[in-house]
């Protein structure tokens, strides 16, 4: 017969599993929403920095000129593919081409550009999806990416400027 204010060693046990069952469910919540958090931040920076790095695509650059200059001569301050607001000069577009080619030239560009914990690929899309001209690296699968589509003019054709940037 129990008396008052005893308890079996059997409940004491089923509480306390119940007690660890709780406390590492909680944890587990936790660890995820801290993930999700953190993958949410990192989405919103890399789209941040895409958004700032298609308006800069989308200027003339400084200096304007950039495209004929030596780079090594001469300091590239914004790396930029048009002529005018929003029309596409070819003669930019081939020499980022050109530029990027190079790993290190590369790099140069993605940090002009503010994406250098980033990889990304910037073509000139047709509207029936013929692309005309890119450069960065191909896209993998499989992996969240920050699109980033403009519209613009190439060779008085309307065509799409699209960036695209993941990590």
């Amino acid at each position: 017969m129990m008396r008052r204010g005893q308890m079996l060693s059997t409940d004491m046990l089923a509480a306390f599993a119940i007690f660890i069952f709780i406390s590492d469910a909680s944890i587990l919540l936790w660890q995820s929403q801290v993930t999700r958090a953190q993958q949410v931040g990192s989405r919103n920076w890399i789209e941040g920095a895409a958004r700032s790095a298609s308006s800069q695509l989308l200027s003339p650059g400084e200096p304007s000129n950039w495209e004929i200059a030596d780079l090594t001569q001469t300091p590239l301050h914004s790396f930029g593919l048009t002529s005018s607001n929003n029309v596409i000069e070819w003669g930019k577009m081939s020499r980022a081409t050109d530029l990027t080619s190079s790993p290190a030239n590369y790099q140069m560009v993605k940090q002009n550009l503010g994406l250098e914990c980033c990889e990304m690929w910037f073509g000139i899309v047709y509207s029936n999806g013929t692309v005309a001209g890119s450069f960065g690296r191909q896209v993998p699968e499989n992996i969240s990416i920050v699109t980033i589509d403009r519209k613009a003019l190439l060779n008085s054709s309307p065509v799409t400027a699209r960036l695209r940037v993941w990590q």
